[in-house]
Protein backbone atom coordinates (compact mmCIF):
# COMPACT_ATOMS: atom_id res chain seq x y z
CA UNK A 1 0.00 0.00 0.00
CA UNK A 2 3.13 2.57 0.48
CA UNK A 3 3.73 2.45 -3.02
CA UNK A 4 0.74 2.24 -4.40
CA UNK A 5 0.28 4.30 -7.98
CA UNK A 6 -3.36 4.18 -8.30
CA UNK A 7 -3.84 7.75 -7.76
CA UNK A 8 -1.23 8.83 -10.49
CA UNK A 9 -1.82 5.76 -13.00
CA UNK A 10 -5.58 5.89 -12.86
CA UNK A 11 -7.12 8.79 -10.91
CA UNK A 12 -4.67 11.00 -12.25
CA UNK A 13 -4.00 12.06 -8.41
CA UNK A 14 -2.52 14.98 -8.82
CA UNK A 15 -1.77 14.52 -12.53
CA UNK A 16 -1.71 11.77 -14.76
CA UNK A 17 0.90 9.63 -15.56
CA UNK A 18 1.38 6.93 -18.15
CA UNK A 19 1.34 3.42 -16.13
CA UNK A 20 3.68 1.41 -18.92
CA UNK A 21 6.09 4.31 -18.58
CA UNK A 22 9.50 2.49 -16.53
CA UNK A 23 11.77 5.69 -15.96
CA UNK A 24 10.50 8.78 -14.42
CA UNK A 25 8.42 7.68 -12.20
CA UNK A 26 10.90 6.50 -8.76
CA UNK A 27 10.29 10.21 -7.33
CA UNK A 28 6.50 9.82 -7.33
CA UNK A 29 6.89 6.06 -5.68
CA UNK A 30 9.62 7.97 -2.96
CA UNK A 31 7.23 10.26 -2.10
CA UNK A 32 4.14 8.12 -1.66
CA UNK A 33 5.85 5.44 0.47
CA UNK A 34 7.53 8.68 2.83
CA UNK A 35 4.03 10.14 3.39
CA UNK A 36 2.35 6.73 4.01
CA UNK A 37 5.10 5.41 6.08
CA UNK A 38 4.26 9.36 8.04
CA UNK A 39 0.33 8.57 8.10
CA UNK A 40 1.04 4.88 9.24
CA UNK A 41 2.83 6.41 12.44
CA UNK A 42 -0.18 8.40 12.99
CA UNK A 43 -1.85 5.33 13.10
CA UNK A 44 -4.90 7.25 10.38
CA UNK A 45 -6.35 5.32 7.86
CA UNK A 46 -4.00 5.98 5.04
CA UNK A 47 -7.03 5.92 2.66
CA UNK A 48 -7.76 9.50 4.17
CA UNK A 49 -4.87 10.42 2.15
CA UNK A 50 -6.77 10.31 -1.25
CA UNK A 51 -8.91 13.16 0.27
CA UNK A 52 -6.90 15.36 3.03
CA UNK A 53 -3.66 17.07 2.10
CA UNK A 54 -0.52 16.40 3.39
CA UNK A 55 -0.56 19.68 5.64
CA UNK A 56 -3.26 18.85 7.56
CA UNK A 57 -1.16 15.26 8.20
CA UNK A 58 1.55 17.66 9.34
CA UNK A 59 -0.84 19.36 11.94
CA UNK A 60 -1.58 16.30 13.66
CA UNK A 61 1.48 15.49 13.95
CA UNK A 62 2.51 18.82 15.31
CA UNK A 63 -0.72 18.16 18.09
CA UNK A 64 0.48 14.87 18.93
CA UNK A 65 3.99 15.04 19.42
CA UNK A 66 3.43 18.87 20.64
CA UNK A 67 6.34 19.77 18.10
CA UNK A 68 5.70 22.17 15.42
CA UNK A 69 6.25 19.70 11.74
CA UNK A 70 5.89 21.44 8.56
CA UNK A 71 4.40 19.28 5.96
CA UNK A 72 8.05 18.43 4.61
CA UNK A 73 9.32 17.92 8.03
CA UNK A 74 6.43 15.35 8.31
CA UNK A 75 7.41 13.90 5.33
CA UNK A 76 11.15 13.56 6.23
CA UNK A 77 9.91 11.66 9.20
CA UNK A 78 8.46 8.97 6.76
CA UNK A 79 11.68 9.25 5.07
CA UNK A 80 13.60 8.11 8.18
CA UNK A 81 11.00 5.36 9.05
CA UNK A 82 10.82 4.08 5.66
CA UNK A 83 14.80 3.83 5.76
CA UNK A 84 15.01 2.17 9.64
CA UNK A 85 12.60 -0.22 7.83
CA UNK A 86 15.05 -1.11 5.33
CA UNK A 87 17.86 -1.25 7.64
CA UNK A 88 15.73 -3.74 9.73
CA UNK A 89 15.06 -6.10 7.17
CA UNK A 90 18.75 -5.74 5.93
CA UNK A 91 19.86 -6.80 9.34
CA UNK A 92 17.29 -9.64 9.26
CA UNK A 93 19.18 -10.87 6.12
CA UNK A 94 17.32 -9.81 3.15
CA UNK A 95 18.73 -8.43 0.13
CA UNK A 96 18.46 -6.75 -3.38
CA UNK A 97 17.27 -10.30 -4.70
CA UNK A 98 14.11 -9.51 -2.25
CA UNK A 99 13.39 -6.25 -4.24
CA UNK A 100 11.37 -8.10 -6.48
CA UNK A 101 7.67 -8.90 -7.94
CA UNK A 102 6.42 -12.91 -8.72
CA UNK A 103 7.98 -14.47 -12.01
CA UNK A 104 4.60 -14.27 -13.52
CA UNK A 105 4.50 -10.41 -12.97
CA UNK A 106 7.88 -10.54 -15.02
CA UNK A 107 7.54 -13.28 -17.03
CA UNK A 108 4.16 -13.60 -18.76
CA UNK A 109 2.83 -10.99 -20.51
CA UNK A 110 -1.30 -11.21 -20.84
CA UNK A 111 -2.40 -12.43 -24.37
CA UNK A 112 -6.00 -9.70 -24.54
CA UNK A 113 -6.62 -6.65 -22.39
CA UNK A 114 -5.15 -3.26 -21.62
CA UNK A 115 -2.07 -4.83 -21.00
CA UNK A 116 -1.39 -7.28 -23.74
CA UNK A 117 1.91 -7.88 -24.47
CA UNK A 118 3.40 -6.07 -21.60
CA UNK A 119 5.27 -7.40 -18.81
CA UNK A 120 7.37 -5.10 -15.69
CA UNK A 121 10.20 -3.61 -16.38
CA UNK A 122 11.88 -3.91 -12.86
CA UNK A 123 15.25 -3.70 -13.42
CA UNK A 124 15.46 -0.20 -14.41
CA UNK A 125 12.89 0.89 -12.27
CA UNK A 126 15.01 -0.28 -9.59
CA UNK A 127 17.73 1.15 -10.37
CA UNK A 128 16.12 4.65 -10.38
CA UNK A 129 14.17 3.96 -7.10
CA UNK A 130 17.58 3.28 -5.11
CA UNK A 131 19.16 5.98 -6.72
CA UNK A 132 16.47 8.57 -5.27
CA UNK A 133 16.50 6.94 -2.59
CA UNK A 134 20.04 7.19 -2.03
CA UNK A 135 20.88 3.63 -1.60
CA UNK A 136 23.85 1.71 -3.51
CA UNK A 137 23.41 -0.67 -6.43
CA UNK A 138 22.25 -3.29 -3.57
CA UNK A 139 19.38 -1.54 -2.25
CA UNK A 140 21.38 -0.20 0.99
CA UNK A 141 21.00 3.30 2.21
CA UNK A 142 24.70 4.91 1.47
CA UNK A 143 26.37 6.00 4.44
CA UNK A 144 25.50 10.17 3.41
CA UNK A 145 21.91 9.16 3.24
CA UNK A 146 21.96 7.79 6.76
CA UNK A 147 23.51 10.87 7.88
CA UNK A 148 21.15 13.44 6.45
CA UNK A 149 18.50 11.52 8.30
CA UNK A 150 20.77 11.06 11.43
CA UNK A 151 20.63 7.16 11.43
CA UNK A 152 23.99 6.79 10.79
CA UNK A 153 24.80 4.70 14.04
CA UNK A 154 22.31 1.77 12.65
CA UNK A 155 25.02 0.99 10.26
Amino acid sequence: MRGNMVGLEVLGLPKLIDRFQVQGKSSFVILHQNISAAIDSLVICKFTNMGVAEEYFARVLSAVTGIKYATGDMIKAGERVWNLEKLYNLREGFSREDDTLPPRLLNEAPTDGPSKGWVSQLEPMLKEYYRGRGWDENGVPAQKKLEELGLMNLM
